[in-house]
């Protein structure tokens, strides 16, 4: 294959039914076989303050929730804006709380995702269906679709956004410009990193026109509508949201030296983008072919080696097994991608789309690396278009050999793509339904035991325990009687156990989760919703480590945590 020198510019391409089709049914098939997933991560908390809206629709953040330990209200903690929470509650209200109905409702905003991906890639290269492939065949999108949190909808509105705005700008349509401004205030609505959209839209805007336009006014809008959100919130609860954040930046990032910071990002970035890291096998030569198996294998003998002398400073200090080395060191590898695909296409086609492209990745990359409490694929996932595009667009650019085997190259590699993306979210459901039993379990023991029964621990097991009657466990306010019950697992967050005078018995289960894919496992390094857990997305290969599960029976009366700091660290909740 060769690389022509000529720019290419493609222009919008007519789009027919069937990719129209092809862009709305690709999601919902991904997702679909997963609509009965139990209540997950912090599905619990999305849930808890949708059914307060539903109640209190002016009062959002009004509830007090045990999410770190402790009982308060949500808008002393929480460091999202509401636009999700109001969906879910709408969800709720009108068609009920179940499980499948729930995720029923959220495959609108990956469909949306879809088809901007769709809407956007047509005037960017000219396989827009690539693109489109390339976005939904990802572990970020299909696991992150799964959930009932704001990501998939901050990545709704970002693609509308950009899409509208490159076609207002193309052909001076204020409508677009204007629907386009909407669609970035929704965004910073779903989540304030939806705010870069406002200079990322202003920078394409003075490229395009190589001066200031009047164009430039439409991002009031989005201004307004956060300056809007932020006095509304003020008002009612005395305080801005924008603080929680920076206590988050501020207070809650671990200790890391740069290049530490980066390796995870790299890897996190890797595992997020795994359909474009794939395509790039196909689009390699057979002489970067060999540089990067080099490179895998050198760092994966690099790692081993210092996991085997103790030191463990690049894996964040996890001894992780082999396997997950070379994944490590395979992540990374694809991660750096960013690098390569950016900078190859603003050298070939130095138009303003490159350079959009270009920031919207690194911005993306640099929140996900630097900003963000720990590093995790929900805050990467607004990177995944942006590659795939860049993948697409990529692909544009090269004359093959043998054009047909490269487009079954291209499609087999996003088959496997797709393949490992729904194996990462079928493990991530059956760990959700493991967990969704335990409590259940727990909470029939708990009905046949004399005294009160807490339980410790957040995510869906709270939202089942609770559910079920059980009432958490406070640092500061629960005082203990002899005889009383608290149950906990290990693979939680925010759980703390109790000193070993408070115990007068305790007894331990483990719940196998029989799958070889893991998205949280400090045991294999797989730290999908945070880091904290380990410095790769999933792990592929090893059996997923069994859960344990604690029950500790107190022996004498008191707070045993009163004079201490009640939080061990923020779980990954709603950033």
């Amino acid at each position: 294959m060769t690389d022509p020198d000529e720019t290419i510019q493609p222009s919008l391409l007519p789009a027919t039914r069937r990719q129209w089709f092809v862009a709305i049914i690709l999601p919902a098939l991904l997702l679909l076989p997963f609509i009965n997933k139990p209540i997950h991560i912090d599905d619990a908390a999305y849930i808890a303050i949708a059914k307060h809206i539903t109640q209190h629709p002016y009062d959002y953040y009004g509830v007090s929730l045990n999410w770190e330990g402790v009982s308060a209200p949500v808008y002393q903690w929480h460091a999202s804006p509401p636009l999700a929470n109001i969906y879910l509650a709408c969800i709720g209200a009108l068609f009920g709380w179940q499980e499948w109905v729930l995720h029923m409702g959220f495959l609108l905003p990956a469909i949306l995702a879809s088809l901007g991906t769709f809407t956007l890639a047509r005037r960017l290269c000219k396989r827009p269906l690539i693109a489109v492939a390339a976005t939904c065949c990802t572990p970020a999108f299909v696991v992150s679709g799964t959930t009932l949190m704001l990501d998939m909808w901050l990545l709704a509105f970002i693609l509308l956004s950009i899409a509208s705005w490159i076609e207002g700008m193309q052909t001076h349509n204020l409508r677009w410009l204007a629907f386009a401004a909407l669609c970035a205030g929704l965004a910073a609505w779903s989540k304030y990193f939806g705010i870069v959209l406002i200079p990322l839209l202003a920078g394409y805007t003075l490229i395009f026109n190589k001066r200031p336009t009047i164009c430039l006014l439409f991002l009031l809008i989005p201004i307004a509508m956060i300056a809007v959100e932020q006095v509304y919130c003020y008002q009612h609860y005395g305080r801005s949201l924008f603080g929680n954040v920076s206590d988050v930046v501020t207070e809650d990032r671990p200790d890391r030296p740069l290049w530490l910071w980066l390796m995870v990002a790299f890897s996190f970035c890797g595992g997020s983008t795994f359909s474009v890291m794939q395509i790039g096998a196909v689009l390699w030569n057979g002489r970067l072919k060999v540089l990067g198996a080099s490179l895998v294998a050198a760092m994966s003998c690099i790692f081993y080696y210092l996991n085997a002398n103790g030191i463990r400073a690049q894996t964040l200090g996890f001894d992780l097994p082999l396997v997950s080395l070379i994944f490590y060191a395979i992540f990374m590898m694809g991660g750096t991608q960013i690098l390569s695909l950016c900078t190859t296409d603003v050298r070939n086609r130095r138009d303003p789309e490159s350079w959009l492209l270009t920031f919207w990745v690194f911005g993306t990359f640099l929140f996900a690396a630097f900003v963000t409490w720990s590093v995790n694929v929900r805050s990467l996932l607004p990177l995944v278009p942006p590659m795939a595009i860049l993948a697409a667009r990529r692909i544009d650019t090269i004359t093959f050999d043998n054009p047909k085997r490269a487009n079954r190259r291209i499609a087999s590699s996003l088959v496997l793509s797709a393949l490992v993306s729904l194996g990462v979210a079928r493990s991530d459901m059956t760990w959700a339904q493991t967990v969704r039993d335990a409590a259940t379990r727990y909470a029939q023991i708990a009905k046949s035991h004399p005294g009160a029964t807490y339980f410790q621990g957040h995510w869906g097991f709270q939202h089942y325990m609770q559910d079920a009657g059980i009432a958490p466990f406070d640092f500061e306010t629960t005082e203990l009687k002899p005889g009383d019950m608290i149950v906990y697992a290990q693979n939680n967050a925010n759980v703390r156990p109790l000193p070993d005078d408070y115990i007068a018995e305790r007894r331990s289960e483990t719940v196998a989760i029989n799958r070889r894919i893991a998205t949280m496992s400090t045991e294999l390094g797989a730290g999908f919703y945070s880091d904290l857990w380990g410095p790769l997305p999933f792990a592929l290969g090893e059996k997923m480590p069994p859960d344990t599960y604690f029950i500790d029976v107190i022996s004498k009366p008191g707070k045993p945590f009163a004079l201490q700091n009640p939080g061990n660290g923020r779980s990954p909740l709603l950033r």
